[in-house]
């Protein structure tokens, strides 16, 4: 007998360290109320399978410090929108298909985007490879970033107050790509796609080369007398990443409390303002060497990145 109510208070104390380690699912459906369960069923499979696992909240609810993923799904005409946040995820995905293979398409999405895991992304491709096909097309691109005299500023690299600037990408294939700046103080820009930095917009066609402003143009980016740390974030994707844009919209009507929340959502979703546009001081000439490959020109020496289905690349500079 005390054998047994020795064994009763081991498991009895080991109960809040298992519900500690349980993570939980809680989805805001606005699905048809008919596909409710679809939906859940569906999450539950492909959450465990390439996130964590999970468990729908019980009837008795669960502790306010409880490990908890949020999953809204909306409908908008015939697509289907999806936001899953969580531990180390903050995404959204998107789907034309219908009915649950387009509740699958967008969840996987969502995952596929917020993941650096190549190994993951690639057993979601291997997967899926119909359903997901767009998504995991491979993709190859330049990303340069070049000073005013056409020479490359390279990650870790110092500027100062006055230097301009300028963004150049090009990538193999159509693709879709952000060009996001943050200063020291967490401001963030929009640099592309921006009609007031260049009259075209995504999608980016393959083997041309984008400079944001335009080589042609007037102004070029200047940093300000603001130092600090100066942050730019790349994207160039297969598809279009629907949650920035989403996002900037909703940042160009928001309140200034609203804004930094938002900023930190994209901050998060994609891993400034310490710079203007000014009056270009000269016109720029791109070095000889730094031309790519794509177009025809001289074999650069801006680093090619491969990728499937996309890439974030990140250029920190210490603006002093």
């Amino acid at each position: 007998m005390k054998r047994i109510l020795l064994l009763f208070c081991i498991i009895a104390g080991m109960a809040p360290l298992l519900m500690a380690n349980t993570c939980y699912l809680a989805i805001k459906n606005q699905a048809p109320a008919l596909e409710s369960k679809m939906v859940e069923a569906v999450a539950v499979s492909i959450i465990n399978r390439y996130v964590t696992t999970v468990e729908k909240i019980p009837l008795s609810g669960i502790s306010m410090k409880a490990c908890v993923y949020e999953l809204d799904v909306n409908k908008a005409g015939q697509e289907t929108i999806i936001t899953l946040a969580g531990a180390k995820i903050n995404s959204m995905g998107d789907s034309l298909q219908s009915g649950e293979r387009g509740y699958r398409h967008a969840l996987l999405r969502t995952i596929y985007r917020s993941q650096d895991d190549v190994s993951l992304k690639n057993r979601i491709c291997q997967n899926y490879s119909t359903l997901m096909a767009e998504d995991c097309k491979p993709i190859q691109a330049r990303v340069f970033l070049y000073d005013g005299e056409g020479k490359e500023l390279v990650n870790g690299g110092q500027v100062r107050s006055g230097d301009q600037f300028n963004f150049m990408i090009e990538s193999d294939t159509t693709a879709y790509a952000y060009v996001i700046g943050k200063d020291a103080g967490g401001s963030m820009f929009k640099i592309f796609p921006n009609p007031e930095v260049v009259p075209y917009g995504n999608p980016l066609s393959g083997g041309q080369a984008y400079s944001m402003p335009s080589l042609t143009s007037d102004f070029a980016f200047e940093f300000d007398k603001n130092i600090g740390l100066e942050t730019f974030y790349v994207v160039v994707s297969p598809t279009p990443m629907k949650d920035i844009d989403q996002i900037f919209q909703q940042m160009d009507q928001a309140s200034s409390q609203e804004l930094q929340k938002l900023q930190k959502i994209l901050d998060q979703r994609i891993r400034t303002r310490g710079f203007g546009i000014k009056k270009k001081k000269s016109t720029i000439t791109i070095r000889p060497g730094t031309q790519s490959k794509f177009s025809g020109n001289k074999t650069g020496m801006v680093d090619l990145i491969r990728s499937q289905g996309g890439f974030t690349k990140i250029i920190t500079l210490q603006h002093r």
